[in-house]
């Protein structure tokens, strides 16, 4: 069973800006902002990677998001948009990150990072 609680902890996080709290009380007023969850039937999304279904369009489209660096609070440089769908038994988060410069992306792989491995283990060693 898919547990929801890790997944609101994540998106309260995405959708929060960072803020220091001491000296900073109209910034923290000024990023406050909230995205509306919308409600689908079960077996609506389909977990491919690709968001494509009708729910994303239908759902209500976070935009406008604010960096974290090199300017904590400005405009995000980037285009973001994000949504939120939900049915009885899980939290489903799209986002669409544009990079102006792909060659730019970079990530590091780690051992916890084998898919496969977590896959074969929890499919076969139950």
């Amino acid at each position: 069973m898919l547990s929801v609680k890790p997944l609101i902890t994540t998106l309260s996080l995405l959708c929060m800006t960072s803020v220091n709290l001491v000296g900073q009380e109209a910034l923290i007023q000024e990023s406050r902002r909230s995205l509306s969850a919308m409600k689908v039937d079960p077996g609506t999304i389909t977990l491919d990677g690709v968001i494509s279904e009708n729910a994303w369009i239908l759902a209500e489209k976070a935009t406008d998001f604010l960096q974290f660096q090199p300017t904590e609070g400005k405009p995000a440089t980037e285009k973001t948009e994000a949504w939120v769908v939900y049915d009885e038994t899980a939290l489903y988060v799209a986002i669409r990150a544009y990079e102006r410069d792909p060659s730019a992306i970079t990530g590091q792989y780690s051992s916890r990072d084998r898919s496969d491995e977590l896959m074969s283990k929890t499919l076969f060693n139950r």
